[in-house]
């Protein structure tokens, strides 16, 4: 839970019974980083509004960070030098200096494929490009590794004018650390166009984690500090040049001084009281990624169901919930044997009614939906994903 404290006004004792008005330019707000309870590893997305295979690479890297877990922080980043990211008008311009400066560092060129990643600025062999297959495991096992550098940060907001207070520590006992300190400004909740997997333009997508500058230098201050040392830098943010401020948060790094690892990261928002940086739900299909508007599929492909010998027609995917999910589902005729898991089955056959319901809880879950075909007629079952905040409505058409 993110620590936010208010200091409004120092009151007198003589003037305890009073109250006075403070002009909001003179306020003073802090805001510090969350309370930490184990190492944070950083994932570092290349990804692209032209790359039609990056919506599913965005709902794994969501998946990952679900239930408010803030050990994994991801920072998305979109260079000018990959084609991936070319945009005819500005507004979907999500490039950056500082993204395209760390691209061809890792050796990025124009026709790297994309989506990929870079876990705590780290090689994997002989490459700092991983799929995002693997980012889960190699997140993970970072994760494990023992930290050898912490960093704490606070904000401080008067009127306009933002203030990071970044607190470094050298953990080991015995060494001292040269180290850099990076901080950039990074901005969620974007909505703008994306290819998607099935090669249509979403004009709404959610795009989130967008990297929009450097604080600073793009590589960071460099900073020496004895065994157990403990360092505080103080940094002047400014807003001035980005088209807005909202849903901004600041991301710092502590990185090794010869570039080699990422040693801490941390991650608080601009401002106080920011809404969440997450959808509600992250829906996703096997067959074509993250789903992020009303979608109609088409199944037209039978299999032999291993435990009921019967021929199949099925569907599958993940969800990631932060909250309450309901899932209504209408079916184009009564009597249909059909079938939806997730965590819990519930069989269609079993429905007195043409429509039914039932709840989710939070959390990740893979899900499936199978049809079993009587015979050529083909029938359309609708699955809506609902809640206060977002409805999102998957069509599926079985043609046996």
């Amino acid at each position: 839970m993110k620590q936010i404290s208010h200091i409004l006004f120092t009151l007198s004792v003589i003037a305890l019974a009073a109250c006075q008005t403070i002009a909001e330019d003179n306020r003073l707000i802090t805001i510090d980083s969350p309370l930490a309870t184990e190492r944070r590893v950083l994932l570092t997305e290349f990804s692209g509004i032209g790359c039609m295979n990056c919506p599913t690479a965005h709902a794994l890297a969501e998946q990952l960070t679900a239930a408010g877990d803030t050990s994994i922080i991801v920072v998305q980043m979109h260079p000018a030098t990959n084609a991936f990211t070319e945009s005819a008008d500005p507004l979907y311009d999500y490039t950056s200096e500082a993204a395209d400066e760390y691209y061809r560092y890792f050796g990025g060129t124009a026709s790297t494929p994309f989506p990929t990643g870079v876990v705590d600025f780290l090689k994997t062999g002989n490459s700092y490009f991983t799929d995002y297959t693997e980012w889960a495991t190699l997140l993970l096992q970072r994760r494990a590794e023992k930290a050898r550098a912490d960093l704490k940060c606070q904000i401080e907001q008067k009127g306009q004018q933002y203030t990071l207070n970044a607190t470094m520590t050298n953990l080991q006992a015995d060494s001292h650390a040269d180290l850099r300190l990076l901080c950039w400004l990074v901005q969620d909740s974007i909505r703008g166009i994306q290819l998607m997997p099935d090669g249509t333009v979403n004009s709404n997508y959610p795009h989130r984690h967008i990297l929009r500058k450097a604080i600073g230098n793009i590589w960071g201050e460099q900073h020496s500090l004895q065994p157990s040392e403990v360092s505080t830098i103080k940094i002047g943010i400014s807003t001035a040049d980005l088209p807005s401020a909202e849903n901004m948060s600041v991301v710092c790094v502590v990185l090794a001084a010869d570039k080699s690892e990422v040693l801490a990261v941390e991650q608080l928002p601009l401002k106080p009281n920011q809404p969440a940086d997450k959808e509600p739900f992250m829906l996703t299909l096997n067959m074509i990624g993250a789903i992020s508007h009303d979608t109609t599929i088409v199944i037209t492909e039978t299999a032999d169901d291993p435990i009921t010998a019967k021929k199949v027609m099925e569907l599958r995917g993940t969800i990631s919930l932060t909250e309450h999910v309901t899932i209504d589902v209408e079916r184009s005729a009564k009597g249909l044997s059909d079938q939806l898991c997730v965590g819990t089955c519930v069989n269609g056959n079993e429905q007195t009614a043409q429509q039914f319901s039932f709840n989710l809880s939070g959390g990740f879950s893979t899900w499936y939906a199978h049809y079993y075909p009587a015979d050529n007629t083909a029938q359309t079952i609708t699955y809506t994903w609902k809640n206060s905040q977002r409805q999102l409505r998957l069509s599926v058409v079985y043609k046996p």
